[in-house]
């Protein structure tokens, strides 16, 4: 753990004494996004936690820690709208996320924040997870804007292998369970070149590369989108923490993942700054939804609930932004301001990049926050978000609701969840609604006292942050206004049906080598 606390003093001594010798016309971003951290598994938000992470820390407190930030409770949801700026029901990826055998991905007519990017002159780099489609090649990160792309196509994977194994179900017609090679570099796969090196370190390594060889006068912009924390829970022997200190087996290990994470882009930083980047670079920090909980040992407690679902433990997240060239009255302050993932694109192409977009033609929902943050303002206070409305994801028909009778206004067993001002309003089946306390701090999980058959839900966030206080039965009036504007979004001419594509199993990597690749190339 001390390696950590020394990289930081080191990365931010040398940043205190540095002055870069040439400045690009427009800032460099990096934008740094992890998957399936739990909003108590960095250090500053810790609680009953004994997961270190001195750098990430540093970072946010030198910077603008965003603590009323949300994102979707899922991986392909969440870099949908960071890349576009649009809510899900907007583009049709409101359910789910793409699975290797799946014909879908990030529709082709949405221009992404690389492509804008690309425009503004400044130079696009991907390294990490894509997990936004891959079974045409036209859906590759190099065909949405990224100049370069290292990583991989599909979810998830073996941290040291870089293979992918689809479990077929009961319910599947291919028969087997498939496996195959994810690791490219560009559309060259080099698998067999990186087999037994830790995703983590691999990733990073490039993303020193790309800042090394890039010319300073130009603007970055690099998306490292780390594998880690996401299953399986793998990382190098030295990093898993001592019995000593966290008995559970599995959050030993994934509290190495974190630490090795924070040493990395502690490391990262430290190039920025001796390549002359980092007095002009905005860099970003964010987890793409809730940890996983029982299934990957991450923590969102004291926040209600866990990836997957629409309580705050699955959809606000740990996120901060810092550089130098924040004014110095918000370095080392909390933000307030309600802001949602699809706010990045705007943010960073016109506040950030300076970029003029037209945000009717983009059909943006996300808004510029850069003077929100840059002035430590508290944001609008009735601004509205939806989460969510999938009609795919239902409460059993057979269980039944008192609020049945609102389904005239909006169907409230579909699974949804919007927020305006204060008042947070959720509906339809939502898994595993329970507080999660980190293994090592000795506490239960807390079980919800819902009634079966629960299908709605009203909190008052700002108030009740931990939604422990349901005040769907007192509040009947404010139920029935945002169950009004659910209706007005599910029935505008804007809404897209959720895309839902059957498997397919011409994408058997065996039919090409043992490699993931497209099938509809």
């Amino acid at each position: 753990m001390s390696t950590s606390t020394c990289i930081r003093v080191a990365v931010f001594a040398t940043i205190a004494c540095f002055v870069a010798d040439a400045s690009p016309p427009s800032p460099h971003i990096v934008f740094v996004i992890v998957d399936d951290m739990g909003f108590n598994d960095v250090g500053y938000h810790s609680n009953e936690s004994e997961i270190e992470t001195p750098v990430l820390d540093d970072l946010a407190g030198r910077g603008v820690k965003l603590e009323n930030y949300y994102v979707a409770p899922l991986c392909t949801p969440t870099r949908s709208m960071l890349l576009t700026g649009r809510y899900l029901i907007h583009n049709g990826q409101q359910h789910g996320v793409i699975k290797p055998v799946m014909p879908r991905c990030l529709p082709l007519d949405d221009a992404t924040l690389a492509d804008k990017l690309t425009e503004a002159n400044y130079s696009t780099h991907m390294v990490g997870k894509w997990h936004l489609g891959f079974y045409k090649k036209a859906c590759w990160p190099m065909n949405r804007g990224f100049q370069s792309f290292f990583g991989l196509l599909l979810g998830r994977g073996d941290h040291f292998t870089h293979k992918v194994t689809y479990e077929i179900t009961a319910a599947d017609s291919c028969g087997r369970d498939l496996t195959g090679m994810d690791l490219r570099d560009g559309e060259t796969n080099v698998q067999p070149d990186y087999e037994g090196e830790y995703s983590t370190k691999i990733f990073t390594e490039r993303a020193q590369e790309i800042i090394r060889s890039h010319n300073a006068d130009k603007p970055l912009f690099l998306y490292l989108a780390y594998q880690a924390p996401h299953l399986p829970i793998q990382v190098p022997d030295p990093y898993v923490y001592p019995r000593s200190i966290i008995e559970n087996k599995d959050r030993r290990y994934y509290a190495g993942m974190i630490t090795y994470l924070d040493e990395s882009i502690g490391n990262l930083t430290k190039t920025l700054v001796s390549e002359g980047l980092w007095n002009d670079t905005v860099f970003v920090f964010t987890s793409d939804n809730g940890g996983a909980a029982d299934k990957n040992a991450g923590s969102n407690w004291p926040l209600r609930g866990r990836k997957a679902n629409y309580f705050e433990g699955g959809i606000r997240t740990v996120g901060f932004i810092t550089s130098p060239l924040l004014p110095a009255s918000v370095r080392g302050t909390t933000s307030t301001a309600l802001m949602h993932v699809s706010d990045w694109f705007p943010t960073l192409l016109e506040g950030v990049a300076g970029a003029t977009i037209n945000e009717t033609e983009l059909q943006l929902d996300g808004i510029n926050m850069w003077d929100t943050i840059t002035n430590g303002s508290s944001g609008s206070n009735d601004r509205e978000i939806v989460y969510n409305i999938n009609p795919l994801m239902r409460r059993p028909s057979s269980i039944d609701s008192k609020y049945d009778n609102q389904s005239l206004i909006f169907d409230v067993g579909i699974q949804a969840a919007i927020r305006r001002g204060d008042m947070k309003l959720i509906t339809g089946y939502q898994a595993k609604p329970e507080w999660f306390p980190p293994p090592e701090s000795g506490l239960n999980n807390v079980s919800a006292n819902d009634t079966a058959g629960k299908a709605v839900w009203l909190f008052n966030i700002t108030a009740d942050p931990l939604e422990e206080n349901d005040l769907s039965d007192l509040m009947g009036d404010v139920v029935d206004d945002l169950l009004c504007r659910l209706w007005d979004y599910y029935n505008s001419t804007r809404f897209v049906p959720p895309v839902n594509a059957s498997k397919d199993c011409d994408s058997d990597p065996a039919l090409r080598g043992d490699l993931w690749t497209c099938w509809e190339c």
